[in-house]
């Protein structure tokens, strides 16, 4: 009975850990951290936004022929901004 029990526990304990460490590797991985940071961001008018502040911002754009695509969220926008800051010194 015994050795049943072993051949079905050992193939789910296995399926289990593998799926337990994809759900972290995706959950934890850069793309999902940014996309949560932003999704915490506050929304504001335009008129009340800060230089350097990080917020977010809804409103009406004008018509465009073809949206950008953002390239975190694959969203479509009318505009998007990417800043690359090396921190610290070589």
């Amino acid at each position: 009975m015994n050795k049943d029990l072993n051949i079905f526990i050992i193939p789910i304990l296995i399926i289990f850990f593998v799926i337990l460490i994809i759900t972290v590797s995706y959950y934890f991985s850069s793309k999902q951290i940014i996309i949560r940071k932003l999704a915490k961001l506050p929304i504001k008018q335009v008129g009340r936004l800060k230089s350097d502040e990080f917020a977010r911002f809804t409103g009406k754009a004008l018509d465009i022929k073809e949206p950008l695509v953002a390239p975190l969220s694959n969203k479509k926008c009318v505009f998007y901004k990417i800043k690359i800051e090396v921190i610290g010194k070589r």
